[in-house]
């Protein structure tokens, strides 16, 4: 049968008097230190190494999916006047936004909604066609 492992118990060892720099005398806690009952090898933790570098919330894919973070405002405005451009009145300012917002995209590289301005594009102008053929057939 295995035996269980023994409980871990935390020693904290005695304060060691240190001279100050201004040359007051000061207690200071020796690092913390973990060992198993009854092992006499404690050791105290080693510190870990820097710290990664971190990432900007819209270098992340999935986030930049769900949110429209780091996007161009333009891109954002176009994608949503382009989705509504079925209603066939606001097609040809989808067309103008979508524009805009590749320019601005092209300036700015570190914006993302190029897919955006581009759907806007493309649903303008197709419901820009359907609408100038409403209204040709009208007539």
């Amino acid at each position: 049968m295995a035996m269980p492992p023994e409980p871990i118990q935390s020693i904290r060892p005695p304060k060691v008097p240190v001279q100050s720099p201004v040359g007051m005398a000061v207690t200071t806690p020796l690092p913390f230190m973990v060992c198993r009952v009854g092992d006499m090898s404690a050791h105290p933790p080693t510190t870990p190494g820097p710290l990664p570098k971190a990432k900007a919330l819209g270098d992340d894919l999935f986030i930049r999916i769900a949110l429209p973070v780091g996007r161009s405002l333009w891109a954002i405005a176009a994608g949503y006047v382009g989705l509504f451009s079925v209603l066939l009145v606001p097609a040809p300012l989808a067309i103008l936004l979508g524009v805009v917002a590749i320019v601005d995209i092209k300036r700015h590289p570190e914006k993302h909604g190029m897919g955006r301005a581009i759907f806007a594009i493309v649903m303008g102008v197709l419901c820009t066609i359907l609408l100038a053929v409403i209204i040709v057939l009208r007539i």
